[in-house]
Protein backbone atom coordinates (compact mmCIF):
# COMPACT_ATOMS: atom_id res chain seq x y z
CA UNK A 1 0.00 0.00 0.00
CA UNK A 2 2.65 2.57 0.99
CA UNK A 3 4.72 1.51 -2.72
CA UNK A 4 1.61 1.91 -4.35
CA UNK A 5 1.20 5.68 -2.67
CA UNK A 6 5.08 6.28 -3.01
CA UNK A 7 4.20 5.60 -7.15
CA UNK A 8 1.59 7.49 -7.43
CA UNK A 9 2.94 10.28 -5.87
CA UNK A 10 6.08 9.84 -8.04
CA UNK A 11 4.16 10.19 -11.13
CA UNK A 12 2.01 13.46 -10.58
CA UNK A 13 5.52 14.71 -9.74
CA UNK A 14 6.75 13.46 -13.00
CA UNK A 15 3.64 14.95 -14.90
CA UNK A 16 3.71 18.35 -12.56
CA UNK A 17 7.59 18.42 -13.89
CA UNK A 18 6.51 18.15 -17.77
CA UNK A 19 3.64 20.53 -17.74
CA UNK A 20 5.55 23.44 -15.60
CA UNK A 21 7.60 24.05 -18.74
CA UNK A 22 4.94 24.07 -20.61
CA UNK A 23 2.64 26.52 -18.64
CA UNK A 24 5.75 28.99 -18.33
CA UNK A 25 5.87 29.13 -22.39
CA UNK A 26 2.15 29.81 -22.16
CA UNK A 27 2.54 32.91 -19.81
CA UNK A 28 5.46 33.87 -21.71
CA UNK A 29 3.28 33.91 -25.00
CA UNK A 30 0.43 35.61 -23.62
CA UNK A 31 3.55 38.60 -22.15
CA UNK A 32 4.46 38.86 -25.75
CA UNK A 33 1.12 38.88 -27.41
CA UNK A 34 -0.02 41.64 -24.64
CA UNK A 35 3.22 44.02 -25.54
CA UNK A 36 2.75 43.56 -29.15
CA UNK A 37 -1.09 44.92 -28.60
CA UNK A 38 0.32 47.50 -26.58
CA UNK A 39 2.24 48.94 -29.61
CA UNK A 40 -0.20 48.02 -32.07
CA UNK A 41 -2.34 50.76 -29.86
CA UNK A 42 0.19 52.98 -29.78
CA UNK A 43 0.73 52.57 -33.75
CA UNK A 44 -3.30 53.07 -33.76
CA UNK A 45 -3.19 56.00 -31.72
CA UNK A 46 -0.58 57.99 -34.00
CA UNK A 47 -2.39 57.37 -37.44
CA UNK A 48 -5.56 58.15 -35.91
CA UNK A 49 -3.89 61.42 -34.40
CA UNK A 50 -3.14 62.11 -37.99
CA UNK A 51 -5.57 61.32 -39.87
CA UNK A 52 -7.79 63.77 -36.98
CA UNK A 53 -4.71 66.70 -37.39
CA UNK A 54 -2.78 65.57 -40.51
CA UNK A 55 0.24 65.90 -38.57
CA UNK A 56 1.85 63.66 -36.18
CA UNK A 57 2.01 64.57 -32.45
CA UNK A 58 4.92 67.31 -31.45
CA UNK A 59 7.32 65.88 -30.29
CA UNK A 60 7.55 68.18 -27.62
CA UNK A 61 4.71 70.63 -26.55
CA UNK A 62 2.83 72.98 -23.90
CA UNK A 63 2.27 76.54 -23.10
CA UNK A 64 4.38 79.35 -23.87
CA UNK A 65 7.09 80.36 -22.82
CA UNK A 66 6.84 82.53 -19.61
CA UNK A 67 10.31 84.47 -20.09
CA UNK A 68 11.56 86.45 -16.65
CA UNK A 69 8.52 84.60 -14.94
CA UNK A 70 9.30 82.08 -11.65
CA UNK A 71 5.99 80.22 -12.75
CA UNK A 72 8.38 79.32 -15.62
CA UNK A 73 9.72 76.38 -14.02
CA UNK A 74 6.84 74.72 -13.13
CA UNK A 75 5.43 75.41 -16.36
CA UNK A 76 4.85 72.42 -19.01
CA UNK A 77 7.18 74.86 -21.66
CA UNK A 78 8.54 72.39 -24.61
CA UNK A 79 8.53 69.93 -22.07
CA UNK A 80 4.55 68.68 -22.56
CA UNK A 81 5.03 64.32 -24.13
CA UNK A 82 3.66 63.77 -27.45
CA UNK A 83 1.57 60.89 -25.49
CA UNK A 84 -0.77 63.54 -23.31
CA UNK A 85 -1.96 64.67 -27.14
CA UNK A 86 -2.67 60.91 -28.11
CA UNK A 87 -4.42 59.92 -24.85
CA UNK A 88 -7.57 60.48 -26.58
CA UNK A 89 -6.80 57.51 -29.50
CA UNK A 90 -5.96 54.85 -26.22
CA UNK A 91 -9.95 55.66 -24.77
CA UNK A 92 -7.89 57.70 -22.19
CA UNK A 93 -10.24 61.07 -23.34
CA UNK A 94 -11.01 61.58 -19.02
CA UNK A 95 -7.92 62.15 -18.52
CA UNK A 96 -6.78 64.28 -21.12
CA UNK A 97 -9.93 66.22 -20.32
CA UNK A 98 -8.68 66.81 -16.84
CA UNK A 99 -5.26 67.86 -18.10
CA UNK A 100 -6.50 70.29 -20.55
CA UNK A 101 -8.72 71.64 -18.41
CA UNK A 102 -6.20 73.06 -15.21
CA UNK A 103 -7.62 72.89 -12.07
CA UNK A 104 -7.18 74.55 -8.82
CA UNK A 105 -6.09 72.90 -5.17
CA UNK A 106 -4.84 73.61 -2.31
CA UNK A 107 -1.89 71.57 -1.94
CA UNK A 108 -0.52 71.88 -5.52
CA UNK A 109 -1.56 75.46 -6.33
CA UNK A 110 -3.12 76.86 -9.43
CA UNK A 111 -2.40 74.35 -12.44
CA UNK A 112 -2.66 75.87 -15.80
CA UNK A 113 -4.26 73.88 -18.87
CA UNK A 114 -1.92 71.51 -20.10
CA UNK A 115 -0.91 70.42 -16.71
CA UNK A 116 2.38 71.18 -14.93
CA UNK A 117 5.97 69.87 -15.66
CA UNK A 118 6.50 66.35 -15.54
CA UNK A 119 8.93 67.38 -12.12
CA UNK A 120 6.08 69.63 -10.23
CA UNK A 121 7.24 70.03 -7.02
CA UNK A 122 5.82 67.27 -4.09
CA UNK A 123 4.22 67.83 -0.87
CA UNK A 124 5.49 64.51 0.48
CA UNK A 125 8.53 63.55 -1.29
CA UNK A 126 7.70 59.87 -0.02
CA UNK A 127 4.90 59.17 -1.56
CA UNK A 128 3.01 60.17 -4.83
CA UNK A 129 0.21 61.63 -2.68
CA UNK A 130 1.26 65.39 -3.35
CA UNK A 131 1.83 64.91 -7.13
CA UNK A 132 -0.33 66.40 -10.11
CA UNK A 133 -3.20 63.35 -10.80
CA UNK A 134 -2.68 63.01 -14.13
CA UNK A 135 1.15 62.76 -13.72
CA UNK A 136 0.81 59.62 -11.38
CA UNK A 137 -1.93 57.71 -13.61
CA UNK A 138 -0.40 54.46 -15.80
CA UNK A 139 -2.02 53.79 -19.27
CA UNK A 140 -2.47 50.09 -20.13
CA UNK A 141 -0.62 50.88 -22.83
Amino acid sequence: MLVELLVVIAIIGILVGLLLPAVQAAREAARRMQCTNNLKQIGLAVLNYESTYQKLPNKSGGTAALIGSPERLVANYNRLSPFVPMLPYVEQTALYTRIQAGNETAALGVVAPGGPSGWFPRIDNSTASGRYFPWTVSIPA
